[in-house]
């Protein structure tokens, strides 16, 4: 997993205009780095083309949920693992 934590931290830096470093794990991307909507868009279909996992796996309460790095990457490991078995 720390592949995959580096993935989203490098991700959400470009998006953010920070360092990969400076993202808390736990850092509501909504208020602590100003994520839009279309940001959020952004950062979750470029994940879902660098992990391989298909966009279509996420449900509509799967993306409400993902308002941190952590639980990004928690979505993306349980997919990722799903489709691994």
């Amino acid at each position: 997993m720390p592949e995959l934590e580096t993935q989203v931290r490098e991700s959400i830096a470009r998006l953010a205009a920070v360092a990969p470093e400076d993202i808390e794990m736990e850092a509501r991307l909504e208020t602590a780095l100003g994520f839009t909507s279309m940001k959020m868009v952004l950062l979750v279909t470029g994940l879902c083309q660098t992990t391989g996992v298909s966009l279509t796996a996420f449900t509509e309460d799967d993306l409400a949920a993902m308002t941190t790095p952590a639980a990004i990457v928690g979505h993306l490991a349980r997919e990722l693992a799903t489709e691994g078995a």
